[in-house]
Order: C-alpha cells, then structure tokens, then sequence
C-alpha cells in the first residue's frame, strides 16, 4: 500500500464569468493531484480594470461547487492582481497556468515566490481556447444588453452605468445552476 499523498495542485483565476476552457483547464488541473482553486477577489477585478461581471462569492460557489475542485480560497491580496501571498499560504507542489500563459507571460511576483517554495509551474494547461474568452462573453453580453435596450436608453427611460459594466444581476444568478454543477 502506498503512502504517498497527492500532489497539492492550484490554480488561480478571475472566472469572471466562468465558460467552458475554464472548466477544461480545472478538470485537466484535478487529474495531476488535489486541486486547490484561487478565486481573484472582487478588488482585483477592478485593479484589472475589469467588468465586473460576477461578485466574488458567485464566482467562488461555481468552482467550489465543481467536483473536480477539492478547495476554494478566495485571494488574500487586494492591492495587485497578482496572489503569490495566497499561493505561499497554500505551499502547493504545482501551479498550473491556463492554455494562455506562458513563462513569459506568468507575473514576476507568482515565479518567484512558487521557487522559493519549490512549487514547480505547469503552463499550458488545458489547451489554447479563446472562442469564449470572458472578456468576449462579457462584451457579448453587453453588446446584447445594449441592443436589446438602445430605445430605452436613447430615450433615458432606464440607467445603464457603461463605466463599470455593471450587467443586470439576472446574467450572474441565472447563468448557471449551481446544483448541477457537481456532474462536470
């Protein structure tokens, strides 16, 4: 019988919104060990310069509520984008970067801090899908939002804040049912 226990895997994420290439990269990150999600907080987002398209705790109960998620910690940072703090907190044994990234394109602040632990980084992870990036979604939603809504707001009969891409709340509650989610 082996003793070994399973490699402590992370990965850390916006998921604002969550779409199907995140959900490929958490499944694939779960297959080398226990995965531990980093959900960026809501300061973060609009440190990004971000929609914020999702709170925190909407998107923190969708990765949580993925079976292939064995932990979910919201991102103690606030002041950066960046959550090497939290990833010295978790002392994983790998960090795994989505499709997208790449050595050069990880944060100087996460490499450092996962060699000083002797975190290994996996990049690529995934796969390579941009279809559905939430950036494209959000601007989706928006694009719709607005054409649904142009007379209306030509004709000032309702408030759409554009400068911070507040969507209406019924894209975040009702873009997913969380009770099913456990089956992916």
């Amino acid at each position: 019988m082996s003793t070994n226990k399973p490699l402590r895997v992370v990965v850390s994420g916006f998921f604002n919104p969550f779409h199907a290439a995140h959900l490929g990269l958490l499944k694939e990150a779960a297959r080398y060990g226990e995965l531990t999600v980093i959900v960026n907080n809501d300061k973060q987002v609009l440190l990004k310069g971000s929609c914020p398209f999702q709170t925190e705790g909407e998107r923190f109960a969708i990765i949580d509520a993925l079976k292939c998620v064995s932990y979910t910690v919201l991102a103690k940072e606030t002041d950066r984008t960046t959550v090497e703090e939290t990833i010295r907190d978790i002392k994983p044994d790998l960090l795994m970067k989505g499709g997208d990234r790449t050595e050069d394109t990880m944060a100087d602040a996460e490499r450092e801090i996962c060699e000083q632990i002797g975190c290994r980084i996996l990049y690529g992870v995934g796969g390579w899908n941009k279809d559905n990036s939430s950036s494209l979604l959000i601007e989706k939603a928006a694009h719709w939002y607005n054409a649904k809504h142009m007379n209306d707001i030509i004709n000032n009969t309702i408030k759409f804040n554009f400068d911070n891409c507040m969507l209406p709340h019924f894209f975040a509650n009702n873009y997913i049912n969380f009770q099913h989610l456990k089956n992916f």
